[in-house]
């Protein structure tokens, strides 16, 4: 039997195509390759993600470890020369005690401006906490001794304003009795006058008394 072109042409197709295409095995292999490139590349992108993540802790740590250390020193340095006077009020006049109170007053004011950077310490030491590394110490004893100082700064101004009140108060009741001494002095000088008449020169003689 003979085979015409058309006939001729798909049998060379078919023998072409079982000559050249893939196998069986070499699909499996290619795609057990694929498969691990795609675990690799996942992989890749877990590990990238960890170290950025890592990267992004160790950088948060440094600065707050710069943080806690710059916020530290300003508060220990400030600590030193915030003096709180405690001498006693009693025998001061109002100029001392004004005096005092100003004072007071000025640390009253700084210690509230330092309260931000109290907080600023605490937040870094909690940052680095979050890290493992802990200052809990030295953040509670600097805490504390700026509370103290805080606090005592808030008493003695209470105790100063109170003193200056009780001062003025005593003053006035020194210059009411000074007042009251000498209205009774005149009274009885005036008891003393004789009784008015109409003598003019009498007269002008009890208006000198009343003038000195």
């Amino acid at each position: 039997m003979k085979c015409s072109g058309e006939c001729w042409w798909f049998v060379c197709q078919q023998q072409f195509s079982r000559e050249h295409s893939p196998t069986t095995g070499a699909v499996e292999q290619f795609g057990e390759i694929e498969r691990r490139v795609g675990d690799l590349s996942d992989r890749y992108q877990n590990v990238k993600t960890s170290t950025d993540e890592v990267q992004s802790r160790l950088r948060r740590a440094h600065d707050a470890r710069q943080e806690l250390q710059s916020a530290t020193e300003l508060l220990t340095a400030w600590m030193e020369e915030a003096k709180v006077d405690d001498t006693p009020v009693t025998g001061l006049d109002v100029a001392a005690l004004q005096q005092a109170l100003n004072q007071t007053k000025v640390v009253t004011a700084e210690s509230m401006v330092q309260k931000k950077m109290v907080d600023r310490m605490r937040a870094a030491a909690e940052t680095l906490k979050s890290v493992g590394i802990d200052n809990d110490s030295v953040v509670n004893s600097i805490s504390d001794k700026f509370e103290q100082i805080a606090e005592s700064a808030v008493e003695r101004c209470n105790e100063l304003q109170t003193a200056i009140v009780k001062s003025q108060a005593d003053r006035f009741e020194d210059l009411r009795q000074e007042v009251m001494e000498w209205l009774k002095g005149k009274e009885k000088e005036m008891e003393q006058f004789e009784p008015v008449t109409v003598d003019v020169e009498l007269i002008n003689a009890q208006m000198e008394q009343i003038k000195v």
